[in-house]
């Protein structure tokens, strides 16, 4: 398994735990249509966005973009790149979205 298919692996298992609160949807990603990151969630109707990525390495250019369009729009996106990154999604997610305030 690659390093980004172990963060995604760590990631599912973190969003199934929170059952039919959350909502997630993996789009698979193909040249037709808009891309967009590698999963948009809601959890008890607030919506969010992860994009995986390995220890690292930055977001492309295009999820940088797709990223600023969500944040305008009101959603709240994490960048997961290790188990930290994953831990403050999780700490956001059990607080009931109050971390950042």
């Amino acid at each position: 398994m690659t390093p980004e298919g172990r963060v995604k692996d760590k990631l599912r298992k973190l969003l199934k735990s929170y059952g039919a609160d959350l909502y997630q949807f993996w789009p698979v990603q193909s040249r037709w249509g808009t891309r967009t990151l590698d999963v948009i969630c809601w959890h008890l109707g607030v919506p969010f966005a992860v994009e995986a990525k390995r220890r690292g390495k930055d977001l492309t250019e295009y999820q940088q973009s797709t990223t600023d369009d969500m944040l305008d729009a009101g959603a709240c996106v994490f960048r997961v790149s290790d188990d930290d990154e994953l831990n403050v999604l999780k700490n956001w997610l059990d607080a009931g979205y109050d971390v950042f305030d």
